[in-house]
């Protein structure tokens, strides 16, 4: 393979990009750019918590084969890492890459706001359990159906894949 796999909220799509539910999302660009800070070059990296010097832009760097450049929460096996760009933009796909499977997301969703508040006025716009096996360093891309354009989107993990601390190497957001 490519090394990508492509699901819906856990459930395999088909390889042309399309979901079960007519999603259609064929591109691969993510619409974050590099980030070599919190707010460089511009948006904002954020999460719940970090470990150490496994900050949240850590997993917005572009660095998806190197299990350095990985956001790991401080405690906890659940958090959240989230984005903020300058200007709204709709995202119906997003790809996350792990490198420690136990520390893994399992049941997540990606909720977008406007105000980054996140206290109530969020939309979650994908929700589900990745049922499958995740494979340490391969991106796994979820489509899913959005039309409203948010500034902040915000990758939420309720559960890991068992661990007693939660790790994401790459979160990409991308454009419908």
């Amino acid at each position: 393979t490519d090394g990508t796999v492509e699901r819906t909220a856990g459930t395999v799509t088909t390889s042309s990009g399309v979901d079960p539910n007519g999603a259609n999302n064929t591109s691969t660009i993510d619409a974050i750019p590099v980030m070599t800070s919190s707010t460089t070059p511009s948006g904002v990296a954020s999460a719940s918590s970090y470990n150490g010097q496994y900050v949240a832009f850590w997993a917005f760097d572009g660095f998806d084969t190197d299990a350095n450049h990985i956001w790991i929460t401080a405690s906890g096996s659940t958090g959240w890492l989230q984005y903020q760009f300058p200007t709204a933009k709709i995202i119906n796909k997003y790809s996350i890459t792990v490198h420690n499977i136990v520390r893994a997301p399992h049941t997540f969703s990606l909720q977008g706001s406007n105000t980054g508040a996140f206290a109530g006025e969020q939309v979650t716009i994908s929700a589900g359990t990745h049922s499958a096996a995740w494979v340490a360093g391969v991106k796994e891309y979820f489509i899913f159906s959005n039309s409203t354009a948010y500034t902040h989107y915000r990758l939420d993990v309720t559960v890991n894949k068992g661990d007693v601390l939660l790790s994401v190497g790459v979160l990409e957001l991308i454009e419908a």
